[in-house]
């Protein structure tokens, strides 16, 4: 959903409607086309926008308000609509920004000669501007043609932290710094334990044996590629030899011939390189918007041709330091979210095209790095870590890490989701899906 109030044809009988709503003082006035007689049609002979108008009279309710007089209200009110879902790119009243949809009183829409109000037209163009405008920077995290599209970017805009009376882009900007943020400790969270769990054996410090986790997701759905190499091999010997390479800027050297520091430093590495750190934006996300009452849960679609391998890339800075990009497309085959009101709903997407595009950049300091690989790891208390976890989350898991294994690097993570909707599940949807992309017709 993209809100467009330049878009053809739309655009401009958008301005009409407001225009009009602005000229008249009393807020009760009716809407009618100029000129509009029953039968005569909606669209201008020319193709240009319909005049708006105030009604001279109108009877009080469907008793008294003759056929013709309902017939007129009927097409102001079908022109109207028609426009407001043309404007914001939506075929359904369900896909409208959930403020038009608070002001746009639905029901009014039911056929029966119920007269359009200046009062309407300006509480619903009002609240369309005001959605053109948020819907800009929400637009960088999430897009297209589903309902849920307008629910996630009233999350994000409303999201715990984001200053409620700040513009729209200085919202996204905090927003995305919150996303940055809350990825980032589940990155080192999830770095300490991996690290644990592959570099300690029975208490013992053991960077000499393979590194499990890094094992299975290499030869799984995990990419890696060296600045200047390409993609590392999948032969676990081999890539640890190109990452020990990579380490130390020595074509020639190996795993074998290394260093001890270099194994240790190969070791933390690989325990970057995981699908544990894969996860972190998304749990991020999820974080970030959560609050009281919410229900939100992604179903994956690994089968759909939206769905990408996970992919790591490592390069130096200029200052030597250590660079880690990765990047994935997740499919999406469903989202489930509860509405404003606490009404949960499944949102059933198109799963050759809908996504949630996850990225995220890490910057280790080489100074840190080597620091991290002189620690010894045996001494950490893997159990008190845990416990935290269970008890408290991921806050209470980064205040049981020691300094001396706690990982220090600059990350920024980035989120996208693209979702589109099943076209039979959203007129299954809404009921009335299907008479209002008639009206576009």
């Amino acid at each position: 959903m993209a809100i467009n109030l330049n878009v053809d044809k739309f655009g401009a009988q958008f301005s009409a409607f407001v225009e009009f709503a602005s000229r008249q003082k009393d807020q009760n006035f009716i809407a009618c086309i100029e000129g509009q007689k029953p039968g005569l049609g909606l669209a201008a002979p020319d193709g240009r926008p319909r005049n708006i108008a105030a009604k001279e009279w109108d009877g009080y309710a469907q008793f008294w308000r003759g056929k013709d007089s309902r017939a007129v209200n009927n097409e102001v009110r079908t022109l109207f609509l028609r426009t407001i879902l043309g404007v914001c790119g939506v075929r359904s009243v369900a896909e409208l920004p959930p403020g038009v949809r608070a002001v746009l009183k639905a029901d009014d829409y039911d056929g029966k000669g119920r007269p359009l109000t200046v009062r309407r037209i300006r509480a619903v163009t009002e609240a369309v501007k005001a959605a053109a405008g948020a819907s800009a920077p929400a637009a960088a995290f999430a897009s297209g043609s589903s309902p849920a599209v307008g629910r996630l970017q009233d999350l994000v805009a409303t999201a715990p932290g984001v200053p409620a009376g700040a513009p729209p882009d200085e919202k996204a900007a905090a927003f995305s710094a919150r996303v940055s943020e809350i990825a980032a400790k589940e990155t080192i969270a999830n770095f300490t334990h991996v690290a644990f769990r592959n570099c300690v054996r029975n208490g013992v410090e053991d960077f000499h044996r393979k590194h499990e986790q890094f094992d299975r997701d290499r030869t799984g759905r995990m990419g890696v590629r060296i600045d200047g190499l390409g993609e590392i091999s999948k032969d676990y010997e081999t890539a640890r030899d190109q990452l020990v390479q990579f380490i130390t800027g020595n074509d020639d050297e190996t795993f074998g011939t290394a260093a001890e520091s270099v194994r240790r430093r190969t070791g933390l590495l690989m325990s970057i390189l995981s699908q544990f750190t894969a996860s972190s934006v998304t749990a991020a996300f999820q974080s970030a918007i959560e609050r009281p009452g919410l229900t939100y849960q992604l179903a994956g679609n690994s089968a759909g041709g939206a769905d990408t391998p996970m992919d790591f890339a490592l390069d130096r800075t200029a200052d030597g330091d250590i660079q880690i990009t990765f990047r994935q497309s997740i499919g999406v085959r469903g989202l489930v979210l509860s509405d404003e009101n606490g009404n949960i709903r499944t949102h059933d997407m198109d799963g050759a095209t809908s996504r949630c595009a996850v990225g995220l950049k890490i910057v280790l300091p080489d100074a840190d790095f080597r620091r991290l690989a002189r620690t010894d790891w045996s001494r950490f208390d893997f159990e008190a870590f845990l416990r935290a976890g269970d008890e408290g989350g991921t806050d209470e898991q980064i205040a049981q890490i020691p300094e001396p294994f706690r990982l220090h690097a600059r990350i920024t993570a980035s989120v996208h989701f693209e979702l589109n909707a099943e076209r039979n599940a959203a007129q299954n949807a809404d009921p009335n899906a299907a008479r209002n992309e008639n009206l576009q017709a």
